[in-house]
């Protein structure tokens, strides 16, 4: 490891430790589910938008929702 670096930056470079998958998430109190969640229910919440670098919107589905745990206890979720 390298004692000049933060631990955040330590805990990225040696890599996660324990991944889960999820197919909900809640953010802001909204329920996101993924898209093959979805499918099977009539209430459907998997669709996102988020504004690329030029401003213009990008409109997405959710396929899955990953939370990564690494070393000194940080966390990322990751969706796509």
């Amino acid at each position: 490891m390298c004692l000049d670096c933060t631990d955040e930056l330590n805990a990225l470079a040696y890599g996660p430790l324990n991944a889960y998958s999820y197919t909900t998430c809640i953010l802001n109190g909204v329920s996101f589910f993924v898209l093959s969640h979805d499918l099977q229910h009539t209430t459907q919440n998997s669709g996102i938008v988020t504004l690329r670098e030029d401003d213009t919107p990008f409109y997405s589905q959710l396929e899955d929702i990953i939370e990564l745990h690494s070393l000194f206890d940080y966390c990322c979720t990751l969706s796509w």
